[in-house]
């Protein structure tokens, strides 16, 4: 989450900026940034997805460094790859 409700300078009209950083948007980036507008439209009309590959996220894109300057983490990433095995 970044911007200004990230930072506590929200007003009545503040949209709710989400980075979204996963090497599943390096297929296509502009489909995913639409499939995830839709999904957050019908939650909260507000909320304004932001889809990133990790390798397009640099500080020559426009909203890194805002991104970094005011943004926190909502969920960490996973340091290990384990494939969970279902119970019996």
């Amino acid at each position: 989450m970044f911007g200004s409700q990230a930072v506590g300078r929200a007003h009545e009209w503040s949209d709710i900026d989400l980075a979204l950083i996963s090497p599943v948007f390096a297929k296509d980036p502009i489909s995913s940034q639409l499939a995830l507008m839709q999904i957050a439209t019908q939650i909260d009309w507000r909320i304004e997805p932001h889809v990133f590959a990790p390798s397009d996220f640099d500080v020559n894109h426009p909203l890194v460094p805002e991104i970094q300057r005011t943004g926190f983490s909502l969920m960490v990433k996973r340091t290990a790859n384990k494939k969970r095995k279902a119970k019996a």
